[in-house]
């Protein structure tokens, strides 16, 4: 169908539609312009435009957007080397706290290696603890009678003060 021969209401709710997504892509652009602490990827340009990438790429922002990720690439940059050329007159000072950040990131990992030991050996344990509860579950399921009732359906019998009974509920042989 043609636009021509769309009804009135339709084309007029297109148009809306249209206007109103390109006013949601703008937005997103502007966001993402101003906050620097969104990353950019087209993923979040997408999700902050509210549409697909494809819409994005048919509507020529995704250029826009390569465009705005280039001037924040280039502003960081610039910003890294004006920051490089401040600190280069103290590089004695920087020596000095790359040592303590060294001695610093050493102690945490001997702290992660102790605590991983650590973890290692608590799961050896529950695994031990583990293999003895399955092997007493198959002893006691051997030795529970076949007629189909288990310890936790067996008809509870009357027992008589001290009297030791079997799992199946009956008492033990004197």
């Amino acid at each position: 169908m043609s636009k021509t021969t769309l009804p009135t209401p339709l084309v007029e709710r297109n148009e809306r539609d249209y206007d109103e997504l390109s006013v949601r892509i703008e937005a997103a652009l502007k966001k993402l312009e101003t906050d620097h602490r969104l990353k950019l990827t087209q993923e979040t340009f997408r999700r902050l435009a509210g549409c697909s990438r494809g819409t994005l790429y048919n509507r020529g922002a995704i250029a826009k957007f390569e465009a705005l990720k280039a001037a924040r690439r280039t502003a960081k940059t610039e910003l890294a080397s004006a920051n490089a050329s401040k600190t280069a007159g103290s590089a004695a000072g920087q020596v000095e706290a790359s040592e303590t950040e060294v001695e610093r990131l050493e102690r945490m990992l001997a702290d992660s290696r102790e605590e991983v030991g650590r973890w290692r050996d608590e799961c050896k344990e529950l695994r031990t603890k583990l293999e003895q509860a399955m092997n007493l579950l198959k002893t006691v399921s051997d030795t529970s009678p076949k007629s189909g009732t288990t310890p936790s359906n067996a008809p509870a019998a009357p027992q008589k003060r001290g009297q030791v009974v079997t799992l199946a509920g009956e008492p033990l042989p004197k």
